[in-house]
């Protein structure tokens, strides 16, 4: 029988953090942003009864973000008239609902993305046309890019990711820390420039920087290892792609409610493979290919 000794892993691991050269690295999932709680402004934070406050997520969860997608559906079908979104979306959640969980949106784009694919001029699938269907996809896409774009306003005081990248800017590294993510948010931007830890994700330019694949390949064309590295690997908010002097790239600009993002859905592995997608997995592929590379994994709730 094989025994495990926390205290031993422990040490083991202090050790390699304390190595000024060795390398290590991060992987955050959805789990470290929907840890950040606000309170809910309808009672201004008092629970009923001297109860603890009542809080909810600034970005939504998986669960969370369904349920606000199928009241934005929902909210398709104007007053007074036939309903169409409403019946389509029971449709197609009968239709992909898995056994053993909760159908989630990422099940619902899917299908729907298929059909927006399959249907033909004049056709309908699940009570809905073509130009619905597209409808339903942008309602759903805009959805998820306005819930992981909350206003700055209704940021916490103090994000508990600030705490995560002082402690990057304390380790004395000759490896810049990478720190790789599939968030679309910038909460981790915003506590980078928060504490004033110089980081780099890719980007380079002084009006509106782009992506350079240099970068991530070539060591000399990305600053020094004292800047911590940020790869959004499922894009960001912040990002945009845009067309200059005929050449599409992909730019780096105010969060917006659209982004350039691989959304939740069966072609997320196709879109996976494009740029600056693949770059970034090629990263992360490298980083963990070297002999004495660490990677610590936030888990998503």
């Amino acid at each position: 029988m094989s025994t495990h000794d926390p205290r031993k892993v422990l040490e083991t691991l202090r050790n390699h953090l304390t190595q000024p050269e060795t390398n290590v690295a991060f992987l955050l999932g959805a789990g470290t942003s929907c840890a950040v709680r606000i309170q809910v402004p309808a009672n201004d934070g008092e629970g009923a009864d001297g109860a603890a406050p009542v809080t909810r997520s600034l970005i939504p969860n998986v669960a969370e973000l369904t349920a606000i997608a199928e009241k934005e559906i929902r909210k398709l079908d104007p007053d007074g008239e036939a309903k169409r979104f409403g019946p389509a979306f029971d449709a197609i959640e009968k239709e992909v609902r898995p056994l053993g969980r909760p159908t989630n949106i990422e099940d619902i784009l899917s299908c729907v993305r298929r059909k927006v694919h399959a249907v033909g001029e004049g056709d309908v699938l699940a009570g809905l046309s073509k130009t619905d269907l597209n409808q339903l996809e942008k309602t759903i896409r805009g959805t998820i890019a306005a819930q992981v774009n909350p206003d700055r306003s209704s940021f916490p005081e103090r994000l508990p990711h600030e705490d995560f990248v002082r402690w990057i800017a304390r380790m004395p590294r000759t490896q810049p820390v990478e720190i790789f993510t599939t968030n679309y948010d910038v909460l981790i931007e915003t506590a980078l420039e928060a504490e004033r830890v110089a980081a780099f994700d890719g980007f380079v330019g002084c009006n509106q920087p782009f992506f350079s694949h240099e970068s991530l390949t070539r060591p000399e064309s990305a600053p020094g290892p004292a800047w911590a590295r940020l790869w959004k690997i499922h894009g960001s908010i912040n990002w945009k792609l845009d067309t200059v002097r005929g050449r599409p790239r992909v730019v780096r600009t105010e969060p917006h409610n659209e982004g350039e993002m691989i959304l939740p859905s069966h072609h997320k592995y196709d879109e996976s493979r494009k740029q600056p997608y693949s770059a970034l997995l090629e990263r992360l592929t490298r980083v963990l290919d070297r002999d004495d590379a660490i990677l610590f994994v936030g888990k998503p709730t």
